[in-house]
């Protein structure tokens, strides 16, 4: 179980770094 709580934790942080550098690319 814990690995499936890990995996989560790891796209959710990809996923905010995805979108700071989106908008990065927006500017």
């Amino acid at each position: 179980s814990l690995g499936f709580t890990s995996i989560p934790s790891k796209l959710k942080r990809n996923s905010i770094l995805i979108e700071k550098f989106s908008s990065i690319e927006n500017l």
